[in-house]
């Protein structure tokens, strides 16, 4: 009997269709992957974002004499921080973004954007525990296990909302004192 050299149609149908099968899932996994160092990639901006926030507003409320919610031009709220009577940090928030403005006098000394996760930015001042906060809230999203058009879904659905503080005593640093003041505590304090 002659033995045959060689592979059938079917062997080789078989073999394409395991290599295709196998690239697909490459194909996929790697789509996945980027998809996954593309939010996280976003995430850490988004949380570098915040942190470099709350290191300058916490500075700028330590550092401020008096704190104001006003209404920008627009009728968005800003917050006013005061260090003396020429100098002053404006805070003001728009769409995902919070900008910040040094000011002495008329002149702007140094602007900074802060890029946030979505939501909504507002300020609080407490003047009776010298408290100043920014609050960054999400804006409401349901969850629900079962899908959202099945009416016990509906039913069942929570509100999903998140919060996000940075708080500061305001006047706590020293540093920025007025000469007059620490004339007048070094001469109270040499009595």
């Amino acid at each position: 009997m002659q033995q045959r050299r060689g592979v059938t149609l079917i062997e080789t149908v078989v073999a394409m269709s395991m290599l295709v099968v196998l690239a697909t899932l490459a194909v996929t996994t790697v789509f996945l992957l980027m998809r996954a160092e593309a939010g996280g990639a976003r995430a850490l901006t988004a949380s570098t974002g915040v942190s470099r926030l709350a290191d300058a507003f916490r500075q700028d409320v330590h550092a401020a004499a008096s704190a104001t919610v006003e209404n920008d031009e627009n009728g968005k709220p800003q917050l006013r921080l005061a260090a003396d009577g020429t100098a002053a940090t404006l805070y003001s928030a728009s769409d995902r973004t919070v900008r910040r403005i040094v000011k002495n006098g008329d002149d702007v000394t140094g602007s900074d954007s802060y890029t946030l996760p979505v939501g909504e930015v507002r300020f609080e001042v407490h003047p009776q525990q010298k408290l100043v906060s920014l609050v960054l809230q999400r804006t409401p999203e349901t969850r629900s296990s079962k899908r959202p058009d099945t009416p016990e879904a509906s039913a069942k659905a929570q509100p999903a909302l998140s919060q996000f503080r940075i708080e500061a005593a305001l006047g706590r640093d020293v540093r920025f004192e007025t000469s007059a003041t620490k004339r007048g505590k070094t001469e109270s304090e040499s009595e």
